[in-house]
């Protein structure tokens, strides 16, 4: 008498592979990032100080 095979479902045993990089994305290099971002702090500064003046606005 033969025994009966005992078979699990297949599977991917858990494993999910995720892709790494994404073609569709724009991509920026995080040092323009940073010099855009210190840009704006030295400008808002700026405004801050000399900006009625350079505006020709009175607050």
């Amino acid at each position: 008498m033969a025994r009966k095979k005992l078979t699990m479902p297949s599977s991917s045993g858990g494993l999910v592979r995720y892709y790494d990089e994404d073609t569709d994305a724009i991509r920026i290099d995080p040092k323009w990032v940073v010099g855009a971002i210190g840009f704006l702090v030295i400008l808002e500064v700026f405004l801050h100080l000399y900006g009625n003046a350079f505006l020709g606005t009175i607050v």
